[in-house]
């Protein structure tokens, strides 16, 4: 299961141009329509995750006893554990660290499936190769709606995460594949080395309305001529009373594709085809 950072890896020295010397104006850096169902999907994970109200721990055992029931399926299952740092400051610091068993994580034999079973939340995740959206479905749908049944949670927060890999060749200037990227001062040389940028998207103005974390740095590539960029796109939205997750996961799947496709040119559509 990847977090940002596992395809990690020094870029040995390596720096890719951000831009030509004369920028081009970025409105026109879109056209086309959106183009989806790629010859060469990027995604190297895709991950459902659905928060709950915590259970409390003694219903530990009650999401054992449910993994046991998906063993054909997922027959690796390991305790997952949740650590809980502290941080006391004053005339002397101090740090603590605990951690506490919260749940199970349950892996199909070629450790491409994932489920992550705890006291608060549980997680759904695909590793590449990536089959498509109907595929992670049938895999996650069934799963949560029986655990839903069986351990009466009562879901809060859904999170839908794309953590795509993107190669690039050494010679093109970082905004003629990506439309999203961190933009350096025109005074200054336009070359970066290793990077790693992380924000925070409000997607409606309310406050407590949906929120995407995106996070974007380079990662080891797989040939000296390239250069290797993740892109990972993180969707969370609050669930409302009487919200059915499904119904609000299709929702959150067609906004994932306008995310992507927002953050990248024609260029890269090409190249992924």
């Amino acid at each position: 299961m990847a977090a940002f950072g596992t395809y990690g890896g020094r870029s040995r020295g390596k720096h890719l141009r951000i831009r030509q010397v004369r920028i081009k104006d970025m409105d026109d850096a879109h056209g086309g329509a959106p183009g989806l169902g790629y010859r060469n999907p990027p995604i190297v994970e895709a991950a459902i995750a659905i928060e709950y109200e915590s259970l409390p721990q003694d219903r530990l055992s009650a999401i054992r006893k449910f993994a046991a029931t998906i063993s054909n399926d997922y027959p690796e299952q390991s305790a997952r554990f949740q650590q809980e740092a502290q941080f006391q400051f004053g005339p002397v610091a101090a740090y603590a660290s605990t951690q506490h068993e919260d749940g199970v994580v349950c892996a199909s034999r070629d450790r491409k499936r994932f489920a992550q079973l705890a006291l608060g939340s549980s997680v759904f995740s695909r590793l590449a190769p990536y089959g498509g959206w109907d595929e992670f479905e049938r895999q996650a749908k069934p799963l949560w709606e029986r655990f839903e049944r069986a351990l009466d949670v009562s879901p809060t927060i859904l999170g839908v995460r794309y953590i795509n890999r993107i190669e690039i060749p050494t010679e093109a200037p970082m905004e003629k594949f990506l439309r999203t990227y961190p933009e350096i001062s025109r005074d200054l040389p336009q070359l970066i080395g290793p990077y790693f940028m992380k924000v925070e998207i409000p997607l409606e103005s309310a406050a407590g309305g949906p929120m995407l974390t995106l996070q974007q740095g380079f990662v080891q590539s797989s040939s000296p001529s390239v250069y290797a960029i993740l892109l990972d796109n993180d969707l969370r939205y609050p669930i409302s009373s009487g919200t059915h997750v499904w119904d609000l996961l299709r929702l959150a799947r067609i906004e994932k594709n306008r995310i992507f496709e927002a953050c990248i040119t024609d260029d890269l559509r090409r190249r992924l085809n």
